[in-house]
């Protein structure tokens, strides 16, 4: 029987992977890292925005590129449009007919405005937006690992967290920084008391069960 095939790291995990392709690209000589032609090395400015009937500097922008190359802005979308395409891109779902309903009879100044963060303040948006970092880091509800498929029972748990941060507009980094390393940030013991602050970042550390497992266990807990 021939021996089985090792994962590489970027297979086992995709966000190492990544880490390891920033700092690989932070190698490159100096001269490149320099170079004071790359858009991404130029100091941050607030430039002039451009002057057009439009209502946003976004508009304003891009109009005034696309004047410069024969082009226009598409026709302003009507109210029922917009709001359709305002719910499918924050949360994932078309608007309830009474959300349609409300915002054409909205003619406040600030009605789109006020639109946006109601649907960011949604549970929605979170689930609609959780799933790529889910998808990112390899999120399973079982180990996918050929005949070793078993059920992971308590994956639920990551992905409700994952979710839960970004309903909760958390930073980042600490987003990040609790995958990796959430029980030394609250410095957890192993039998000691767990406090209701130290839930989320011990629950963030299941990142590092999110690769295929091929092994006889599936959240701690031993297949029976």
């Amino acid at each position: 029987m021939p021996a089985a095939k090792c994962q590489s790291v970027e297979d086992a995990c995709p966000l190492l992977a990544l880490v390891a392709a920033v700092l690989a690209a932070c190698a490159l000589p100096a001269a490149s890292a320099t170079n004071a032609t790359h858009w991404a090395f130029q100091p941050l400015v607030r430039p002039t925005v451009p002057t057009s009937r439009h209502s946003n500097a976004i508009d304003e922008f891009v109009s005034s590129a696309l004047k410069k190359k024969g082009g226009t802005l598409a026709r302003e979308a009507d109210r029922r449009t917009l709001i359709r395409r305002l719910s499918f891109d924050l949360r994932g779902l078309p608007p309830s007919p009474q959300e349609v309903a409300g915002f054409l009879k909205d003619k406040r100044p600030d009605a789109f405005e006020r639109l946006v963060e109601s649907f960011l303040g949604s549970p929605q948006y979170g689930e609609r937006w959780g799933r790529h970092w889910l998808d990112i880091v390899g999120y399973a509800d079982s180990n996918g690992y050929f005949n070793a498929d078993s059920d992971r029972p308590l994956a639920w748990r990551f992905r409700d967290y994952a979710v839960r941060s970004i309903n909760a507009d958390k930073p980042l980094d600490r987003f990040i920084q609790e995958q990796i390393a959430g029980d030394e940030l609250v410095g957890y013991v192993a039998g000691a008391d767990v406090t209701p602050e130290m839930v989320d970042p011990l629950i963030a550390t299941h990142f590092w069960r999110n690769a295929p497992d091929g092994t006889t266990e599936s959240d701690g807990i031993h297949s029976k």
